[in-house]
């Protein structure tokens, strides 16, 4: 009779709390009240199994977890943040063997800079950049292979621009000249470039083919 009366007063208190839920109270029942009406339904629940005779306990059944999937993250393209897509694409018409082993599309910056990072130019002053750079893939470049603007500031430059009218084949040399204008207003801007074969693909320097080259300029006013 105790345990059936504790029940009673149980049920009476969560249906008490039940009908305090469903009413028109915007905010309805503080945590505090809900958090004591808890404790002593749990209570009041405690009590009852105690004087319940035990029980076999059931056995519990652990599942087995899943197994965890580690991905191994991509190389990180050198000079910053990555501007496009560089996959490599094998292309097997004009694969030359003096350069076997390395991607069929791959460049090295020469260096002979005609214009520095960081040199002085007038606002909307025209310059022309040149950039010495060498075949290091293992495939031929042929007459359509491009200078391709990639990010930073266009410079009012041509965002595809031809650069060779002779085949380059591996290990030969190439100059890539891009002619700005410096932004109308005074400050420091950077170009970024990469290159693009005539079949699509888009690929640049450093160790695995996907950096660019760049230009770094600041432009001051009109005297």
């Amino acid at each position: 009779m105790k345990n059936r009366r504790t029940i009673t007063l149980i049920l009476a208190a969560l249906l008490a709390l039940g009908l305090s839920a469903c009413g028109g109270a915007d905010e309805g029942a503080s945590d505090a009240v809900l958090t004591e009406a808890a404790a002593i339904a749990i209570q009041g629940l405690t009590q009852t199994a105690e004087a319940r005779p035990s029980a076999t306990p059931t056995p519990t059944i652990t599942p087995t977890p899943s197994p965890t999937v580690t991905f191994t993250p991509t190389a990180t393209l050198e000079g910053g943040e990555p501007t496009a897509d560089t996959s490599s694409q094998q292309n097997t018409n004009n694969t030359d063997n003096s350069n076997a082993g390395a991607p069929c599309y791959k460049a090295a910056f020469e260096g002979d800079e005609n214009i520095p990072d960081g040199t002085w130019f007038y606002v909307n002053e025209l310059f022309t950049k040149r950039w010495r750079i060498k075949n290091v893939g293992s495939c031929t470049w042929d007459t359509g292979i491009n200078a391709i603007w990639v990010e930073g500031e266009l410079m009012d430059a041509n965002s595809v621009v031809a650069f060779t009218t002779e085949p380059v084949p591996p290990n030969g040399y190439a100059e890539i000249l891009i002619t700005f204008e410096g932004p109308p207003q005074a400050g420091t801007y950077t170009s970024y470039w990469m290159l693009r074969a005539s079949d699509g693909t888009i690929f640049g320097f450093g160790p695995y083919g996907r950096s660019w080259i760049w230009v770094t300029i600041e432009t001051i006013p009109t005297e």
